[in-house]
């Protein structure tokens, strides 16, 4: 059984970081290029991330967002859509207002 305060800490709400910093963890860096992105695929956001740092190892940087988007989206802290080529990652981010009204009986 897990406790309290480990659930807490594996299901925390994401964050993502305001900018790319190349010593900070590949989470970050992964979600940091995913949120760059809008939505993509694992090869998308690798390629995403290559560009930010190009002294980064290719097969190193592909193995890790695989693994990090594939953990992320398990625990459901990102969205995801199977596509043929593979799944297209997003972070839900609420795009457009909401139009209804926080008064039922006021009419808009």
């Amino acid at each position: 059984m897990i406790t309290d305060d480990a659930f807490n800490q594996a299901y925390k709400p994401l964050h993502i970081p305001a900018a790319y910093h190349a010593a900070d963890s590949w989470q970050d860096k992964i979600v940091f290029a995913l949120a760059e992105l809008g939505a993509g695929t694992a090869d998308d956001v690798s390629a995403e991330l290559m560009r930010y740092d190009t002294g980064l190892n290719e097969a190193e940087v592909k193995q890790q967002t695989v693994s990090v988007l594939t953990a992320l989206f398990d625990k459901g802290l990102i969205k995801g859509s199977q596509l043929h080529h593979g799944m297209l990652y997003n972070l839900s981010k609420i795009l457009t207002p909401n139009s209804g009204s926080t008064h039922p009986d006021h009419q808009v």
